[in-house]
């Protein structure tokens, strides 16, 4: 049984509190000047970062499959990076995230731009599960979205 005050208790004993809106403009800084290129390097690192979130949930709770997943969905609402929700459709997962931290405060853009969530969640998911999962982000706030959505297959 996963006990959600211990989970909280633990992400924000490892988590940096920094404003929504400066990781936003920070974000939105580096895409202008870097540009859109950059996206497999953030994509990269947000596995990597992913993979340890995993890790560090596993070791501490002993979580392992779903109950990681379950874990995870406290995890980053807790650290305040978005609302997340997991459904099915067909073969895929899809990962829905409300109010992302990345993408609420970066507007106009023609292409999705979570691109460290993506790799995130592919992290985290490839340690859950044991296999190499594929996500893709098909849907963002910064285009326009009212939410960002991942396909993960």
């Amino acid at each position: 049984m996963i006990e959600e005050q211990k989970i909280r208790e633990f992400i924000l004993s490892e988590s940096v509190l920094v404003d929504r809106g400066a990781i936003g403009v920070l974000y939105e800084t580096a895409l202008k000047f870097i540009g859109l290129g950059i996206g497999g390097v953030l994509y990269t690192a947000g596995k990597k970062g992913g993979a340890r979130g995993a890790q560090l949930l596993e070791r501490q709770f002993g979580f392992q499959g779903d109950e990681l997943l379950d874990a995870a969905l406290i995890a980053f609402e807790r650290g305040n990076w978005g609302k997340p929700s997991l459904s099915r459709e067909g073969h895929k997962i899809v990962v829905t995230v409300e109010n992302s931290a990345l993408a609420a405060s970066v507007n106009g853009q023609r292409k999705p731009i979570c691109h460290p969530l993506a790799g995130y969640l592919a992290g985290y998911l490839e340690e859950a599960w044991k296999r190499p999962v594929k996500v893709r982000e098909v849907a963002c706030m910064a285009t326009g979205s009212p939410h960002c959505k991942f396909e993960v297959e």
